[in-house]
């Protein structure tokens, strides 16, 4: 409850957690000296989560939910939205957790807060969006190839954990991973998490 959240004497803000009806889980937070209005989501799946067969499906649907829902199917409007009103987005995808953010000028939350819920709900995953993902996910792949950092995680994974650990398993996705997975598997996995 309100009361449980501990914050110092200092901390202006005012807190308040509530359980909505389908028992998802939200920490309120009033900031009376901003001009932003902010909104991040945690899912609780990552690519530790992917099947085998769809390895990087978990990031890939990151990517995809960014682009048109039935609601608001122009693939840029909530991004357009955001820019419009001072906002802007973003997400990431770990082994465990898939998190999106956006800030807003507060006055445009409520926008910003129907268009980002519609991403969960209704997301349309066409086909034309769907290819192009494929090739930017691709070229993150790319770029992450070119990272010390990142090669010497995907080492140490390989080191570390067995065939079968679902940590040895590569999350990122490219072309050859992703051009595979089906609209229904896609929707699938949206839908089972």
């Amino acid at each position: 409850t309100a009361n449980d959240i501990q914050k110092p004497d200092t901390d202006y803000r005012q807190y308040r957690a509530i359980t909505l009806p389908n028992k998802m889980q939200a920490l309120l937070i009033h900031d009376p000296k901003t001009e932003k209005a902010a909104a991040c989501l945690a899912v609780k799946v990552g690519s530790m989560f992917d099947p085998p067969q769809y390895q990087g499906i978990a990031h890939f649907l990151e990517h995809m939910l960014f682009l048109g829902t039935e609601k608001y199917p122009e693939e840029d409007s909530y991004n357009k939205y955001l820019a419009q009103n001072g906002g802007r987005s973003n997400a990431f995808t770990s082994d465990t957790n898939t998190v999106y953010f956006f800030t807003v000028n507060s006055g445009a939350l409520d926008g910003a807060l129907d268009r980002f819920s519609y991403f969960f709900k209704e997301p349309l995953f066409t086909q034309s969006a769907t290819d192009r993902e494929v090739q930017a996910v691709n070229s993150e792949n790319s770029k992450n190839l070119q990272a010390d950092v990142w090669r010497m995680m995907q080492l140490e994974r390989e080191l570390v954990f067995n065939k079968e650990h679902p940590s040895y398993h590569f999350g990122t996705g490219n072309k050859d991973t992703l051009k595979q997975i089906p609209r229904e598997a896609l929707l699938n996995f949206h839908n089972k998490w």
